[in-house]
């Protein structure tokens, strides 16, 4: 499920990738000026796809944070990686 306004959703290499760039992100937040939203940008290209909302999937595990999915069907069937909880149904 894509976040409102979205059509896309990120799938990250595992749930540390996704834990790593969050924390980036928090800390770039209090550095003023545009470089700390670009390097937050590239850190997202790196270690996240997206993928179109409607991609199918299964879920291979789950907890409070997120979930561990595998691409069923399409160009990118099998392959794996964490989606945060906001956007698992």
């Amino acid at each position: 499920m894509a976040d409102p306004g979205h059509h896309t959703v990120r799938i990250y290499l595992d749930e540390q990738s996704y834990q790593r760039l969050r924390e980036l992100k928090n800390a770039l937040k209090k550095q003023p000026g545009p470089f700390a939203g670009m390097v937050a940008g590239m850190g997202e290209q790196v270690m996240s796809k997206e993928l179109p909302s409607e991609t199918p999937v299964k879920v291979v595990s789950q907890d409070a944070t997120g979930a561990v999915v595998e691409v069923t069907s399409g160009p990118n069937k099998g392959m794996r990686g964490f989606v945060p909880i906001a956007n698992v149904k």
